[in-house]
């Protein structure tokens, strides 16, 4: 359970999984892979034109991140554990665990993702949509050069506001109202997993609905029809 949480929640891992493995999934949805983490660190490994979009921003991403971590954890991870005790006995080391990231994660993307990464979330996201022949897609918001090279290096400015995922307050306030949870014995931690992921998960295909200029009700359509592969 701690693997599924890190890899879906865990900041410096979000251009490696929700870029390229949502964007994938939008159209090889048949392709096999082993976690949703290793489909897109695979993909990450084996595209070099992905690396520069990412090597900018991979050391600010990590160091932010452990230092956010570390002072959770060194902090609030024990008071936090013998509170959850008062409720839940020894499962408290566990889930105190899973409160903390869940904290942290909350707290990077407050600080770092949604201000500072987003023009390289988009970056990558169209580079892929580019490199898995949908260009004309990404032409519709933004230029694509025409001269041969790796599909990041033809990325041009957008013609169009080009947002990966909308920071939103109404997220990180149901983060907090479903943080106590975590409180319930054994089934409180897989429920705040599923109820976050199910209102978290879209969010990393606003790009793409972007793309297609849909309107609400066609955006509140395609995320019904992916709800469960989003929430899991």
């Amino acid at each position: 359970m701690s693997q599924t949480w890190e890899t879906s929640r865990a900041a410096w891992l979000y251009p490696l999984r929700v870029c390229v493995e949502s964007t994938i999934s939008l159209f090889l949805p048949g392709r096999r892979i082993l976690t949703s983490a290793g489909q897109g660190i695979y993909y990450f490994a084996t595209h070099r034109f992905l690396w520069p979009l990412f090597k900018a921003r991979l050391v600010p991403i990590v160091l932010l991140s452990s230092f956010v971590y570390f002072l959770l954890f060194f902090f609030t991870y024990l008071p936090q554990v013998a509170f959850l005790a008062l409720f839940q006995g020894v499962g408290a080391w566990i889930n105190g665990a899973f409160l903390v990231l869940g904290e942290g994660a909350a707290i990077v993307a407050a600080l770092f993702e949604a201000f500072f990464v987003d023009e390289t979330l988009v970056d990558i996201f169209d580079s892929v949509l580019v490199n898995e022949g949908q260009e004309e897609l990404v032409l519709a918001s933004r230029v694509i050069y025409p001269e041969a090279g790796d599909p990041a290096s033809r990325l041009g400015t957008p013609t169009t506001s080009a947002v990966y995922a909308p920071f939103s307050f109404r997220q990180i306030i149901e983060f907090i109202v479903l943080l106590p949870l975590n409180f319930i014995p054994v089934a409180g931690t897989p429920m705040f997993l599923v109820l976050t992921g199910y209102r978290a998960g879209p969010f990393h295909h606003w790009r793409y609905f972007q793309l297609l200029d849909f309107t609400k009700q066609e955006r509140k359509a395609s995320v019904s029809r992916r709800q469960l592969q989003y929430t899991t």
